[in-house]
């Protein structure tokens, strides 16, 4: 495979650098839920600082579709960073605007720009789009692996524009998903939860092929025992036929629970109780996994060389749907094994739980993450490959 270049002192120094950051993190009442992300992306900027370069940085959050939706502004990001770097950031409404460029273009200090996805060529990953934000620097960098599954400008055509390079932090999630793939330490295995059975199949199919076990839990879980012909209750199940025939949906080393924690409804004053998977009521709704297939799971973690997680294991924005997410994380991050955990609601259960830092790795991506083990090609690692020699 043709290898990806990764960002160096000399690459940037003295230069004005675009760097395609990942700020897309989850803000409640003006406040961050969980800076994990943000935080990331710092070595890659304190490196072009230190190396005398000028960090011009791009970013997203949420799906504005082409338009400008306040709450979804990059403007407060930017005061947040300030703590961070203790440096000062400059904000810039609109980089497109040729009095900011005039403004800003030579600006020593770090620039953040607005939500790329306020405008249209960012996600049809137009050309010349993409040469107008090329205007603004001499080199790029990719530090947003979260999106590296996504052909847009600020991903794909920019870095076919500019001498570009991948980020720090994208680096270590290429090596240590890559090593999860291509050397797994034995036994090797999964765990699984969220919810879209379409969305992870690739993967299953992948990991009942190289992993030693798969666990699954959530709501991923109760659309395969439905399909095993257990009643879910009101639980929201897939029905697709055509995902239920795939053979790798049959394979022995998919575990499934054996009990789960039933809700009457998805609110704070709901009682949970615990119910073989037979045993689900046609009126209620599974939260999470139960103590049995807590212990079950435990167990086969517990001899494990190597963990990968990605998707909580019940309804963790409820308080009493968060037991068999946190009792795992705590198996997991007690094992020896090499352990990795990715997807933004895994990392918000673990972290509020105050368990994320005890993992090995923390890889930023979901899709992107899933798509990586799935063995796809990502758009914005292939632009990586093919950039333009300085």
């Amino acid at each position: 495979m043709q290898r990806i270049p990764v960002v160096s002192k000399k690459a940037v120094a003295g230069k004005r650098v675009l760097m395609r950051v990942d700020f897309d993190v989850a803000i409640e009442g003006g406040i961050i839920r969980e800076d994990y992300r943000i935080r990331a992306n710092m070595s890659s900027i304190e490196l072009v600082l230190v190396a005398g370069g000028y960090p011009r940085l791009i970013a997203h959050m949420g799906r504005p579709g082409g338009a400008r939706v306040d709450v979804l502004s990059m403007a407060h990001i930017g005061a947040y960073c300030e703590k961070i770097l203790k440096r000062k950031v400059i904000f810039v409404r609109d980089p497109f605007n040729e009095s900011a460029r005039r403004r800003y273009q030579d600006s020593h200090e770090i620039l953040l720009f607005e939500n790329i996805r306020f405008w249209q060529g960012e996600e049809k990953n137009d050309r010349d789009f993409a040469y107008m934000l090329a205007e603004w620097g001499e080199a790029y960098i990719n530090e947003a692996f979260a999106n590296c599954h996504r052909a847009h400008a600020s991903m794909d055509m920019l870095a076919r524009i500019l001498p570009a390079y991948a980020g720090l932090h994208l680096e270590k999630e290429i090596r240590n998903l890559g090593a999860v793939m291509k050397s797994p330490k034995r036994p090797f295995v999964a765990v699984l939860g969220g919810a879209k059975l379409e969305t992870k199949l690739p993967l299953i199919t992948r990991f009942v092929r190289r992993a030693d076990a798969v666990l699954i839990g959530g709501a991923l879980a109760n659309t395969l025992l439905s399909a095993r012909g257990f009643s879910m209750g009101k639980s929201t199940i897939e029905r697709d036929a055509v995902l239920f025939s795939s053979p790798a949906l049959k394979s022995k080393r998919i575990i499934l629970p054996q009990d789960v924690i039933i809700v009457d409804t998805f609110e704070r004053g709901s009682w949970p109780r615990v119910v073989a998977i037979d045993k689900v009521p046609q009126d209620v709704y599974v939260g999470d996994i139960g103590p049995k297939t807590i212990v079950h799971f435990s167990e086969i973690l517990q001899k494990a060389a190597m963990i990968v997680w990605n998707g909580p294991l019940g309804y963790t924005e409820l308080v009493q749907c968060r037991e068999g997410t946190e009792k795992i994380a705590e198996v997991i991050t007690k094992s020896a094994a090499f352990t990795l955990i990715g997807g933004g609601d895994s990392i918000a259960a673990v972290s509020r739980a105050k368990m994320l830092n005890k993992f090995s790795f923390v890889s930023t991506g979901g899709g992107a993450m899933l798509e990586f083990l799935a063995g796809k090609r990502l758009p914005g690692l292939e632009a990586l490959k093919v950039t333009k020699k300085q």
